[in-house]
């Protein structure tokens, strides 16, 4: 029921402020001051700190720790993109090289046969020190080529002290080979005794190959090879030239270099039959189609 009195204008809801509109308050507005005069103050006295000649000196520093080495890395873990791709691709199977999958527990089968090798690398570099005895030793070549002379560790090995020493010569060198991260877990020692196995396991096995072909089944050298090219199993070329050299390089007539038995052992997997004149390790030995599509 009306009440008579007319329509009054509608109001706007009332609330805690008797203004919709936030109005200017000069106490905000001086608070407001004062904190940016505190953050002037704040980054003046910073500034007065900071020690220009102490901040010249980090940035040098930082600049030459991301100088490439005189010997640049050619050995490293791919990118975790790469291997999510094919995991595969990047993982030995059957025998690991170099410092990267060392402690693979899939691949530890392998290390007593590495150091049997290692074993037959010392005794023929020891016979084909013994050459110049001929001809108390018969024929030269039968000589060398028999893994089946006995000879005594303690008495005839003092030529793993000289081939120590020539690891030990190219630390440098080697350790550069390797991305610094990837050699964070081990010491100098073992990296060493690492290199040395696994180069004398390569060498023995490219000689084997070359000599005494019938010692290998083709399971051994189709895995193996595989292995062997894998950019994360590598040991630098150099390393295999300087004990090849050391060991064995007095005769030529006998042994062909290290990089003759490179590319005779690869042979089947260079399908351009690229003539290779050098290489940082064995991945250079193969063919662009197999590098990426093989």
């Amino acid at each position: 029921m009306s009440s008579g009195k007319p329509d009054e204008p509608n109001q706007l809801p009332e609330t805690s402020s008797t203004h919709p509109f936030p109005i200017y308050n000069s106490e905000d507005e001086e608070l407001g001051n004062d904190v940016m005069q505190s953050s002037t103050n704040e980054r003046q006295r910073q500034s007065l700190e900071i020690d220009i000649k102490a901040l010249e000196i980090d940035i040098k520093e930082m600049m030459i720790k991301s100088r490439r080495p005189p010997f640049p890395c050619c050995i490293y873990r791919v990118s975790p993109v790469l291997r999510d791709v094919n995991k595969k691709a990047y993982t030995p199977r059957t025998v690991s090289i170099g410092p990267l999958h060392h402690n693979n527990k899939n691949l530890k089968g392998m290390q007593a046969v590495k150091f049997q090798y290692l074993e037959q690398f010392l005794k023929r570099a020891t016979k084909t020190a013994m050459l110049n005895e001929l001809p108390h030793w018969g024929d030269p070549m039968g000589f060398v080529t028999s893994l089946d002379t006995d000879l005594q560790i303690g008495k005839h090995f003092s030529c793993l002290e000289r081939f120590l020493g020539l690891l030990k010569s190219t630390e440098g060198d080697i350790w550069n080979s390797y991305a610094e991260d990837d050699l964070n877990h081990i010491t100098l020692e073992e990296l060493l005794k690492i290199i040395l196995a696994d180069s004398a396991f390569i060498i023995e096995l490219f000689l084997r190959f070359h000599f005494n072909p019938s010692r290998l089944t083709p399971f051994e050298i189709a895995s193996i090879g595989m292995d062997l090219l894998l950019i994360e199993n590598q040991v630098p070329f150099f390393v295999l030239e300087n004990l090849y050299k050391e060991a064995f390089g007095s005769y030529p007539n006998i042994y062909p270099t290290i990089l003759e038995l490179s590319c005779e052992f690869f042979e089947p997997y260079n399908d351009q039959k690229m003539q290779i004149q050098t290489m940082k390790h064995f991945t250079d030995s193969l063919s662009v189609d197999t590098i990426f599509f093989g």
